[in-house]
């Protein structure tokens, strides 16, 4: 797997050929360089390689909870300068999200095989997703139950909660999906077919998904899905 060249005494270069990446590019004085860097280097490069796409944070999908707080007050379609000032990190890349995830909605870039787990998902909440855009930028508008349509900062809770997560899960843009409470303000059915959209994501587009909740709906179903997933194994295996 690796090609190693000795260009010049007491220099060590080794090369991925399959990656061409450059693991090691230097002088070796002792065996203690060789255990402390280039071990560290080769152990770097294996972890990399194995738990992908951990090592790429701009191809993660980061969605703290109070998401439908914070949603409430950052997300308007025309928010004030000043609310934009002082805001946490955390907040003011969630808003980056938001508007990255809404162009991708916007552009059709959703797993065809995830859409109507997706729309499963939105129905059971009695809404439908739109984008509009505005201002140079696409704008998530929400249609109700009722035939309204409403920004997306101005839907309730439970829908302002479930929609970013769930396009992050249904896009083919990212390759980590962190989300923190999926299973907020949402009913146990709804619980049920977040985790339903959060299991077909891993399988359909090669992800890692990691939560944090506190919801036995959504790790009952989970769990639940490992195991279907294993009887099928051992049925297809005998």
């Amino acid at each position: 797997m690796l090609e190693i060249k000795t260009p010049f005494p007491s220099y060590l270069k080794i090369i991925l050929p399959d990656k061409k990446e450059t693991i090691y590019d230097d002088t070796v004085d002792s065996e203690v360089d060789i255990s402390r860097t280039l071990t560290t280097n080769l152990v770097y490069y294996y972890v990399k390689e194995n738990f992908n796409p951990f090592f790429y944070i701009w191809n993660t999908a980061m969605l703290p909870d109070s998401r439908a707080g914070a949603s409430r007050i950052l997300l308007r379609p025309y928010p004030h300068p000043m609310l934009m000032k002082g805001v946490m990190k955390i907040d003011e890349e969630f808003s980056d999200l938001f508007f990255e995830l809404s162009r991708a909605f916007y552009e059709q870039k959703i797993k065809a095989d995830l859409k109507e787990t997706l729309f499963n998902l939105l129905r059971e909440l009695y809404c439908e997703v739109g984008v509009s855009r505005e201002t140079g930028r696409p704008i998530i508008y929400v249609k109700m139950w009722d035939g309204a349509i409403i920004p997306y900062s101005e839907a309730p809770s439970g829908i302002r909660e479930v929609i970013i997560p769930a396009i992050a899960l249904a896009s083919s843009e990212y390759g980590v999906v962190v989300i923190e409470e999926p299973e907020a303000h949402l009913h146990p059915r709804a619980q049920r077919l977040m985790a339903r959209l959060m299991v077909r994501s891993v399988n359909t587009n090669d992800r890692f998904v990691v939560v944090t909740t506190h919801s036995d709906y959504l790790i009952s179903t989970l769990n639940n899905h490992i195991m279907l997933s294993g009887k099928e194994e051992i049925s297809l295996k005998s």
